[in-house]
């Protein structure tokens, strides 16, 4: 499951620090669509009929573009209306020095605009966020920002962010909030290890109920903790019922709901839940893949498939199209489709570790089939496990593609009784239905609190 909302095209990770950070230029749509975490076709239709504030090349035709990523990050925050440049006015560009009627009424819908945003930015905006000091508020404005980025940096840079909004304002609690969140997304980017990440949100969001007990965002985040930190499936649904109660249009729950119910078995509620966010945001590329792997549970691996080839088309970067779909092509039997992904994945990441393991697999395929590959997958699997490194529910995965019940089941055990993240999998993971019938599984289930 993506957990994090949108995930974008990996950019480096330089610091935004000084003039030349603030210059940073994006030469490409599929550039600027990442750093907008969104679609090629979105960034498009935002610039047709929103004001992006993207530029052209002059006489290069409307192909060529680019744009300056403190242009966009104003844009985002609220919108910084600019007059328009030379490239971008055909009259002037072409050497007409006079400017029509169209062009005065254009510059002065621009001038008020720019008034009305100066008015709603700077006098009073920073209380709309929950805190009267106007740093801080930019701050978390920022540390939002960045956190929809979905990459290493931009991460990092959220939760810098936020961590200085609320060295300003100690009781700004979306400031709070927006830490927990990016701490859990850390996680998944292998920023900092899952227990840690875990503890750390549970902190910070502790701070932001204390100080708003009815942000509901925030008991989306508590939900959210329960159940994937402490396998407690009641706490769980008692703190989405009340985000959901205090907040009903709040994509964010509808969509971490709608995955919690995919996870437990409920995939009918769990269909239900995914429509309504994808409602409220139709431009989150997280909820459209977790939709398709809804959709995969419900038996339908051809429609997932299709949803989420169209996501790579559109974001080849997005991580979880490509987590997704080498899932479903495994469970298809499609082996080399399952170590393209995989692939793809890992390069995603920038995951050498990953890659190399799927390297592996790729040999063993060529040399010997599907058992060759996975018996070298296993093997550099258990290699890893010695060494302290990776998990045992990998290991029981492929132990149970082998149809070895036994070692799948023995480390299962080891799973549940390491704690590990994966094992909140364990009622729907398509490659453990063989195991489901025997008392051990059954007792592991109840061990994890999934058995309900």
């Amino acid at each position: 499951m993506d957990v994090s909302g949108r995930e974008g095209t990996s950019r480096d990770k330089r610091k935004d620090s000084g003039p030349l950070a603030a210059e940073r230029r994006l030469n490409s749509w599929k550039e600027i669509a990442a750093f907008l975490g969104r679609t090629e076709r979105t960034a498009k239709r935002w610039e047709a009929t929103q004001g992006l504030p993207v530029r052209r090349v002059p006489s290069t035709g409307r192909g060529s573009v680019f744009a300056y990523e403190h242009e966009l990050r104003n844009w985002l925050n609220g919108g910084n209306a600019r007059e328009p440049a030379v490239a971008d006015n055909p009259e002037m560009a072409s050497g007409k020095r006079w400017p029509t009627l169209a062009t005065w009424a254009m510059a002065l819908v621009l001038l008020l605009a720019a008034s009305a945003v100066f008015v709603w930015r700077y006098a009073g905006n920073s209380e709309d966020v929950g805190t009267k000091d106007s740093v801080a508020a930019e701050l978390y404005r920022s540390g939002q920002h960045e956190w929809q980025t979905r990459t290493p940096a931009g991460l990092e840079r959220a939760i810098s962010n936020f961590k200085a909004a609320v060295a300003r304002d100690g009781h700004f609690a979306k400031a709070y909030l927006g830490l927990a969140n990016a701490y859990i997304l850390a996680r998944e980017f292998d920023l900092m290890p899952t227990h840690i990440a875990y503890a750390q949100a549970g902190a910070a969001v502790t701070n932001a109920l204390k100080f708003d007990p009815e942000l509901g965002e925030a008991h989306a985040t508590l939900a959210f903790l329960d159940f994937y930190s402490h396998h407690d499936v009641a706490g769980a649904k008692r703190e989405f019922a009340m985000s959901i109660s205090l907040n009903p249009r709040d994509p964010i729950a509808r969509h971490w709901y709608a995955t919690f119910l995919m996870t437990i078995g409920d995939f009918q509620k769990a269909q239900e839940e995914i429509d309504t966010a994808e409602n409220l945001d139709a431009e989150s590329t997280a909820i459209v893949a977790d939709k398709a792997l809804i959709t995969f549970y419900e038996g339908k691996p051809k429609d997932a498939a299709r949803a989420l080839r169209q996501i790579e088309d559109d974001q080849p970067a997005f991580a979880s199209a490509h987590s997704y779909l080498a899932y479903i092509d495994l469970a298809e039997g499609d082996d080399q489709g399952y170590l393209r992904e995989s692939k793809q994945f890992a390069m995603s990441r920038k995951d050498t570790q990953t890659a190399g393991l799927i390297a592996l697999g790729a040999a063993g395929l060529q040399r010997s089939g599907r058992i060759g590959m996975l018996q070298k997958l296993l093997a550099a699997r258990i290699e890893q496990f010695t060494r302290g490194q990776g998990s045992a529910y990998e290991i029981a995965k492929l132990y149970a593609l082998q149809g070895d019940q036994p070692d799948a089941l023995r480390f299962l055990e080891m799973s549940v009784a390491r704690s590990e993240p994966e094992t909140i999998a364990l009622k729907i993971d398509i490659f453990l239905a063989g195991l489901r019938h025997t008392p051990e599984f059954k007792r592991l289930l109840s061990d994890t609190g999934l058995d309900g």
